[in-house]
């Protein structure tokens, strides 16, 4: 309800009377989503998971369900900041709960990453008249975000891979392929 009164504490006010005489008194969150045309919170984690799972297919059909159910590629773009947001937030200050724990682990850069683009797709998607098309791109663009390997490791990888007598023809290979991922 906060949300959706753009913090507004007289709008908020207003949301909850509405709800209040819309339920009879008995608000529920399956009301409070029906009544203001919120997303389930519910949706957007699993859509959310599926990003991190790297499940192109699997999240573009949780995409195509709330456009569906009459989401813009902005409110869902909006929503999905708002979670990664959280995420990050929650891991930075080690409070995550049981639920974010049996998700892979996320990296903080990858956290950033993944909310450096869907910002970026955000400002695109406004007044787009492809806006449906950014969003699908976006999905797509952010199951190819690869984690970040520390300099140290990568380091690490190739001492040891010299210490094996690889040959140098070999290393610049390996190299390469961690460049261009």
């Amino acid at each position: 309800v906060i949300k959706h009164a753009r913090e507004s504490f007289r709008d908020a006010v207003s949301l909850i009377d509405q709800l209040i005489a819309y339920t009879e008194g008995k608000i529920t969150k399956d009301s409070v989503v029906t009544l203001l045309g919120t997303v389930d919170r519910e949706q957007f984690k699993n859509i959310t998971r599926s990003i991190i799972l790297k499940d192109v297919s699997e999240t573009l059909q949780l995409m195509q369900t709330l456009i569906n159910e009459g989401f813009s590629a902005q409110d869902i773009v909006e929503n999905l900041i708002e979670m990664f947001r959280e995420r990050l937030m929650s891991q930075e200050l080690k409070e995550e709960s049981t639920r974010e724990k049996e998700m892979h682990h996320v990296t903080y850069e990858e956290l950033d990453q993944i909310l450096m683009v869907l910002m970026d797709s955000y400002e695109k998607i406004i007044g787009s008249s492809f806006s449906n098309t950014i969003l699908e791109l976006t999905l797509i663009r952010l199951s190819k975000i690869r984690p970040i390997e520390k300099l140290e490791t990568l380091i690490e990888k190739i001492e040891d891979i010299s210490r094996n007598g690889m040959k140098q023809e070999r290393i610049d290979t390996v190299l390469d392929k961690k460049i261009e991922n």
